[in-house]
């Protein structure tokens, strides 16, 4: 006597296909939810991110400021302080230096400040070698420090074109 399995059973040609499609199929949707990060810690990534970068800004005069003492305040490694500044397509020195060159030059075109010397500028946002800063300066910026200080305090001090 030969006995048919019931649909879908253990003998149905049909039944081993489907169960197959449905562990892979199941492997897949495990594999997306494993493999793809969810909303939730994309959005927590970017509020830690956001809020390192807040610590750096506040942080810009410490001239002490320093991967390591970033990863230590936020109780990170850093490897993944590094990991979350590279997605964003930087280092995490460079976001650092960056910003405070941004604070010089800033600081550099500001009338009020036209008496502040460039050094105590310098060492005032996180620079511990005068001579450095003037070198990363010009090279951000194209101008020596002195001279776009100069250029832009002048520009300032122009009368505006009269619309006669």
């Amino acid at each position: 006597a030969c006995q048919v399995g019931s649909p879908g059973g253990p003998g149905d040609p049909a039944g081993a296909d489907a169960r197959a499609l449905a562990h892979d199929l199941l492997a897949a949707v495990a594999r997306g939810l494993h493999d793809a990060p969810s909303a939730t810690a994309t959005a927590r990534r970017r509020a830690l991110l956001a809020r390192l970068k807040a610590h750096v800004d506040a942080q810009l005069g410490d001239p002490q400021l320093s991967v390591a003492g970033l990863a230590a305040a936020f109780g990170l490694s850093t490897s993944y302080l590094h990991q979350l500044f590279r997605a964003e397509g930087s280092t995490v020195e460079r976001w650092i230096w960056a910003r405070r060159l941004a604070a010089c030059e800033r600081v550099l075109v500001d009338p009020a400040a036209a008496q502040l010397t460039l050094t105590r500028i310098a060492f005032g946002h996180g620079f511990s070698d005068a001579a450095h800063f003037s070198r990363s300066f010009q090279q951000r910026y194209g101008a020596a420090p002195r001279d776009y200080r100069r250029s832009a305090l002048a520009a300032l001090a122009e009368p505006a074109p009269r619309g006669d």
